[in-house]
């Protein structure tokens, strides 16, 4: 049984698409991920006190087991405060989600056969002035495999659900949430290709779909549907899945494909991000129109240190930036930036890019720890 978290402080605490350079200084160069990950895990941040706009998480994993949470000033972010002092041990694989459709992201992680524990975002209110912190974790659900989970508000009602993608052609199922626990998961489609396989609502109708990026980098989309007849009452499943872009092969070191929505239409769009050899990195917004993806913006090279890139609404509620964390792969940088997403004006073409990267914290998600959100694959960040 996971234990009640204690609370305690630390030390407080890239793009742009467009003509200039971005740089973020002092990049190390790329070492191993955070032992035992599987072969991919991708994440959102979240919004842990309610207001709108995505924080900072990382779990140490390990022995130590603590997560630490750093909440969004909208200028930069606060001090590191510990949320949970057991949560997520050893080689666990945690994620973030609204779980129980209270308007505040909570926390999951997934054992190897001992279960699926949520630990519920709750306010302390004895405490004055009252205190957000993580209760004790709670078995939601039988494991249902050991690895390729994606979090994910599939049936649109509010409260985020479980995907388990199988390995090598398995099939996909989903445990929906109903509040206290995840119900008996059930099989929504025979194969979704890719790693990784992320959330997204990329056609807008409020139920999240996935999202595949294969190495060959054709960008499959599993649609969530529904249909209801009187013999088989509501059925729920993943269509498709559709191909519904081709990226070039990468031939970069690495690439990290995010899905996020940066133009604020209600659709999620994705980032195709191309960490090079020389520290450089290519990136473009690939925008939905509700069928399929097309281009918001040229490629564009920026020049940025090694860092682990993820997803949140960092800025606006509505919309969302990029996230850089410089420490995951390095012990001798912690910083963490952000990158805000910008509707491009004229002479550019129609599309989104990304303002110059912002520090906003000096000290967060360090060597080997796992922030969210974030988006490893495949060895990589």
């Amino acid at each position: 049984m996971r234990g009640w978290p204690r609370r305690s402080l630390i030390s407080r605490g890239v793009l742009l698409l467009a003509a200039a350079m971005a740089v973020i200084p002092g990049g190390a160069a790329k070492a191993a991920p955070p032992d035992n990950l599987p072969q991919w895990l991708s994440g959102r941040s979240g919004d842990f006190n309610g207001d709108g706009l995505d924080d900072l998480i990382t779990f140490t994993r390990g022995p130590e087991a603590d997560v630490w949470v750093a909440l969004n000033g909208g200028g930069g972010f606060g001090p590191a405060e510990k949320w949970h002092d057991n949560f997520a041990a050893g080689t666990e694989t945690p994620l973030v989600g609204d779980f129980n459709g209270d308007g505040r992201d909570d926390i999951v992680t997934f054992t190897c056969g001992s279960g699926i524990w949520v630990a519920l975002n709750i306010r302390l209110p004895r405490l004055q002035p009252a205190v957000r912190t993580f209760g004790v974790a709670e078995r939601w659900s039988d494991s249902l495999g050991c690895s390729n989970y994606v979090v994910g508000d599939f049936n649109g009602d509010g409260r985020d659900d479980i995907a388990y993608v199988g390995s090598f052609g398995g099939g996909t199922s989903v445990a929906l949430s109903t509040g206290a626990g995840f119900g008996a998961a059930a099989e929504w489609n025979a194969y979704v290709p890719g790693a990784p396989i992320e959330a997204g609502d990329v056609d807008g109708d409020g139920m999240d779909d996935l999202v595949g990026f294969d190495v060959a980098g054709n960008v499959w989309v599993a649609p969530s549907r529904w249909y209801w007849t009187s013999r088989t009452g509501l059925v729920r499943y993943f269509d498709g899945p559709f191909l519904r872009y081709r990226l070039e092969p990468a031939t970069s070191d690495h690439r990290t494909d995010l899905v996020g929505d940066f133009d604020g239409d209600g659709r999620d769009d994705f980032a195709d991000v191309r960490q090079l050899p020389d520290g450089s990195a290519d990136v473009a917004v690939m925008l939905s129109d509700g069928t399929g993806f097309v281009p918001g913006a040229p490629l564009t090279t920026l020049a940025l240190g090694s860092a682990l890139f993820g997803v949140g609404k960092f800025y606006a509620p509505g919309r969302d930036d990029l996230v850089m964390y410089t420490g995951v792969y390095s012990t001798a940088d912690t910083r963490v930036f952000t990158a805000r997403s910008v509707t491009l004006a004229p002479p550019f073409p129609t599309g989104v890019g990304f303002l110059p990267p912002e520090q906003r914290s000096d000290y967060f998600a360090v060597y080997h720890q796992v922030p969210m959100g974030a988006t490893f694959c495949c060895g990589h960040g």
